[in-house]
């Protein structure tokens, strides 16, 4: 079984004019359509690392094709790392923390993800895909890795 690495961002509302993270409660998400994977559910914005692309700058590629932000590497903080088992492959999803960006966010990708919206951390949609969750609900306890088995 092959396994697939996947980077994801965890983006905080951050206050359009001084630039500092508005509030540590507040997550983007992207509510996926016609990707043909876990359509009509909620995630956080990323993606795949390319052929040689390291994961922070595939995250930050990641971040500019479907956002339209521009992110530097030293404002790429590593959180957390899952790995999931789910038939037909398994994952190793990269958890990254944006503390800072440039630019306004804009949903880049509208054949991919219908809208974006702001959560609350603590009212997460029902539709969040689980391993997103799962590494959500880990900033709060500090944990840097979990495992995830996926019934399909």
């Amino acid at each position: 079984m092959s396994t697939v690495i996947c980077v994801d961002a965890i983006v905080l509302r951050k206050s359009n004019n001084s630039g500092e993270i508005l509030s540590q409660d507040e997550v983007l998400l992207l509510h996926r359509k016609n990707t043909g994977f876990m359509d009509d559910t909620f995630c956080l914005p990323g993606g795949k690392p390319l052929e040689n692309e390291q994961p922070k700058s595939a995250l930050q590629r990641e971040l500019q094709e479907e956002l339209g932000i521009t992110v530097e590497l030293s404002a790429i903080e590593f959180a957390h790392m899952l790995y999931i088992v789910r038939e037909p492959k398994n994952y190793l999803c990269l958890f990254f923390l944006i503390n800072s960006w440039s630019g306004n966010i804009i949903n880049k990708e509208s054949e991919k993800h219908d809208y974006l919206v702001w959560s609350k951390l603590d009212n997460l949609p029902q539709t969040l895909m689980s391993g997103h969750k799962q590494a959500l609900m880990a900033l709060s306890s500090a944990s840097k890795y979990s495992e995830l088995t996926i019934e399909t």
